[in-house]
């Protein structure tokens, strides 16, 4: 539900509470710590009501790489080289500061507080780097990959096999299966034995 959009009541408490049961971090005090993408993912979608059908994880991973993948353009002003613009997350950041101003005129302290904690990580992602932009990028389209060959898998268990993964040097955020194993390289300088 976008800050700016009328907010239904209604529309709003069970936004809410959707956002308090699948991030409690945000609301309540935590020492929790995530320390890896795949953490991240699994701690918000172990809080469902129901666990996820494999199409509703693949759907969820496939959101967050559309808001961590990092631009792989980035408009540069001359006027304001340090706009937000220019920053490689510019997606991330936007949409954590929706959520932050969309929390700002809450009804309760835990409300309040959590959309300062949000306002923190937009902080945090702002000070990330480009290198480490695209480390976040490549480990979670790794996870996708991961969530939609256990899709595959589950779906024909006979038929099924986990494709190798190559990735590209040039666009290392896009995985690719491999079509057959490569053949043995012979060595450069043979041995002639007559």
């Amino acid at each position: 539900m976008h800050p700016t959009a009328g907010d239904d009541s209604g529309d709003r408490e069970l936004a809410l509470e959707t956002l308090r049961r699948s991030c409690p971090l945000l609301f309540e005090r935590s020492d929790v710590v995530l320390g890896s993408v795949d953490e991240a993912a699994s701690y918000v979608l172990g809080r469902c009501e129901t666990p996820p059908t494999p199409a509703e994880r693949i759907a969820f991973l496939s959101d967050l790489l559309v808001l961590f993948r990092p631009a792989p353009i980035a408009a540069i002003s001359e006027v304001e080289p340090d706009s937000l613009a220019a920053h490689p997350l510019v997606t991330a950041i936007r949409a954590l500061s929706e959520l932050a101003a969309w929390l700002t005129p809450g009804r309760t302290k835990r409300d309040v507080a959590a959309a300062h904690k949000v306002r923190f990580f937009v902080s945090v992602v702002r000070r990330t780097s480009s290198d480490r932009a695209r480390q976040v990028g490549k480990a979670l389209q790794l996870v996708l990959y991961d969530a939609q060959a256990e899709a595959a898998l589950d779906a024909k268990p006979e038929e099924a096999e986990r494709p190798a993964l190559i990735v590209d040097e040039v666009d290392a955020a896009a995985p690719k299966r491999a079509a057959e194993p490569a053949p043995p390289k012979r060595p450069l300088i043979e041995e002639i034995v007559s």
